[in-house]
């Protein structure tokens, strides 16, 4: 048999949040409801709680013509007219990402201050992700310049990591067009219409379009015109893009033609551009009698103090004329994770150092370390005798450290990792 305080324990033993949500969720001295979204879902809450949070819910109940009855939201779905009521009485509330534009919509709508800088702040750490194209949709439906701007270009730049997901395929067709159209978007024209299929198809699917090309190129409408096919691999071209009834004749025959040097009047030829690379080196000298002496692998800590894309591990080179070499190199983050590695067989002669790129550039967040590391470094290579734990390259900072995954002398101040390239 319970207690009286197990009884009133949601009234007792609770914040006044707590005991907020509680009447909520439990429907307790409710007076007023609304039918909520396409479904008509109904929800009910207390008057008190909204006419002291909103302004356009005390209109609604107060004013002049206060409205009686169910109250119609048809523009708000219950998932996120949820959350906007748990945050009138909580004062917090954890808002799914996925919900961001919507949540931000409501807030808008019953000017709730609050819980819009809740999304924008969301929004925010979203920028520099593979969540950034929720940024990017939502960013361009609300005039959010900043953000938009700041979410193109981490996709611009890491559009593997951006563009794989539902989300991408989400994206409004203004939206896909600022990607596609960019000189800078860091794919070849093969992903690029391999993507807008993607997309395309994505659309007539959620259409209830046949999934056929016709219904592909007009879902692709002038977006077709942002892929720079004269650019592409002619033998993708062959297999995969002229077997499909998407390209008109005219289009196939100006195509071909740019293949075999006649400038096309409807695709451009312009190839995509990558973003100036800067370089950061850590060794102020180079070993100046033998050669290194392990063929162990080697590592360092790396501490940025902005955002910055790594493009590639400079690596030490070679003091004979000609060597054979295996390099590999990898990036994790803090927790030991892989974030991207490569290795390569490469054939060189007398240099001091030579770039192994990453297959896509690296995003590093500010202010976190990560471990950069490398392997199969040839006994014949150079190395760092005095090399700086602290580099400054225009208004950034970059931290070198000793890392517990080094097996050979390589410290923050010695021995191999020449540096690295980065860009903004």
């Amino acid at each position: 048999m319970s207690s009286m305080t197990d009884d009133f324990d949601w009234q007792i033993n609770k914040t006044l949040p707590e005991c907020m949500l509680y009447m909520l969720e439990h429907e307790i001295m409710c007076d007023i409801s609304f039918r909520v979204g396409p479904e008509h879902r109904i929800l009910k809450a207390h008057k008190y709680m909204l006419c002291s949070r909103s302004p356009v819910f005390y209109i609604m109940t107060q004013g002049s013509l206060p409205e009686t009855g169910e109250i119609d939201v048809p523009d708000v779905d219950a998932e996120t007219f949820r959350v906007l009521l748990e945050h009138i009485y909580s004062d917090s509330v954890a808002i799914p990402k996925d919900k961001v534009g919507k949540v931000l919509y409501a807030s808008e709508k019953y000017m709730l201050p609050k819980l819009k800088c809740a999304c924008e702040q969301l929004l925010e750490t979203l920028t520099t992700s593979s969540d950034a194209p929720i940024v990017l949709q939502t960013a361009h439906s609300f005039n959010m310049t900043d953000l938009l701007q700041e979410s193109l270009q981490y996709i611009l730049q890491s559009p593997k990591q951006c563009l794989n997901s539902e989300d991408a395929l989400n994206l409004s067709a203004d939206c896909m067009e600022m990607i596609l159209s960019s000189d800078e978007l860091m794919l070849s024209e093969a992903a690029v219409f391999t993507f807008l299929l993607q997309w395309a198809t994505y659309r007539c699917m959620t259409n209830d379009l046949d999934i056929s090309d016709q219904y592909i190129r007009e879902t692709m409408s002038s977006l077709l015109y942002c892929v720079r096919f004269p650019c592409m691999e002619q033998d993708f071209f062959t297999t995969e893009v002229s077997t499909k009834d998407i390209l008109s004749k005219d289009e196939l025959l100006s195509i071909y033609r740019s293949f075999n040097g006649i400038k096309s009047e409807i695709f451009s030829e312009l190839k995509r551009k990558e973003p100036a690379a800067n370089r950061v080196l850590r060794y102020s000298n180079l070993s100046s009698t033998g050669s290194w002496i392990s063929n162990e692998q080697d590592a360092v800590t790396l501490t940025c103090s902005k955002p910055v894309f790594l493009k590639s591990i400079l690596s030490f080179g070679t003091k004979v004329a000609t060597a054979c070499l295996s390099p590999g190199v990898e990036i994790r983050n803090s927790t030991g994770a892989v974030l991207s590695s490569v290795q390569r067989d490469i054939s060189i002669g007398f240099c001091e150092t030579f770039d192994i790129d990453f297959p896509q550039p690296v995003h590093l967040d500010a202010n976190v370390m990560y471990t950069v590391i490398s392997k199969g470094v040839s006994r014949n290579v150079y190395y760092g005798d005095t090399c700086k734990n602290v580099v400054s390259v225009k208004d950034m900072i970059f931290t070198f450290g000793d890392s517990i995954q080094s097996k050979t002398a390589t410290s923050a101040v010695f021995g191999q990792i020449a540096g690295f390239t980065f860009h903004l």
